[in-house]
């Protein structure tokens, strides 16, 4: 397969520098696949997993969030504001911000009369997270649009447990 010249540089420095056959990443439309010869493009990048195909034909995986990513006369330039190789992730940190992100979710869901989840949300990995985390614990009047009636759609385990809410039902 075709290679193209790809360089990621984040806020934290050159993360890469090199020929790759394919990167593939969320954008804020949607996932894009860029391939060698691709037609000159850029746009802002999203929150999800950058997966790249390298030039010996191996693959390797980044969190990446935000920044932008264009593609420009064959060259692909990616400036993500996050850029975190799975391979480097600290694992213990992420649990602990696991951790945090539960306890604030539960924090806030605590104080609720009713709680509507969609607009502006996402369809990333994270906001799966959120839309399980509170279909599985908030027991009061839900509203569920945009985004998350997306990840329903996409999710049948998702749409399973949106349908198991007897006493306060979801409203979609």
């Amino acid at each position: 397969m075709s290679t193209f010249p790809m360089q990621v540089v984040s806020l934290d420095g050159l993360e890469y520098d090199g020929e790759v056959q394919r990167i593939k990443l969320r954008t804020i439309d949607g996932d894009v696949a860029i391939l060698a010869r691709h037609t000159n493009y850029c746009t802002a990048i999203g929150m999800g997993t950058a997966e790249i195909t390298m030039e010996d034909n191996s693959k390797r995986s980044a969190a990446c969030i935000g920044g932008m990513i264009s593609m420009m006369n064959g060259s692909c330039r990616v400036l993500p504001t996050t850029w975190e190789w799975e391979d480097e992730i600290d694992v213990d940190r992420a649990s602990r911000a696991r951790e945090r992100a539960e306890e604030k979710l539960k924090d806030a869901l605590s104080w609720a009369d009713v709680c509507g989840i969609g607009p502006g949300l996402g369809t990333s990995q994270t906001a799966r997270w959120i839309l399980q985390y509170v279909l599985k614990n908030y027991r009061g009047p839900l509203v569920l649009d945009a985004d998350a009636l997306n990840l329903l759609a996409a999710y049948p385990e998702l749409f399973a447990l949106a349908c198991r809410r007897s006493e306060y039902p979801a409203i979609l």
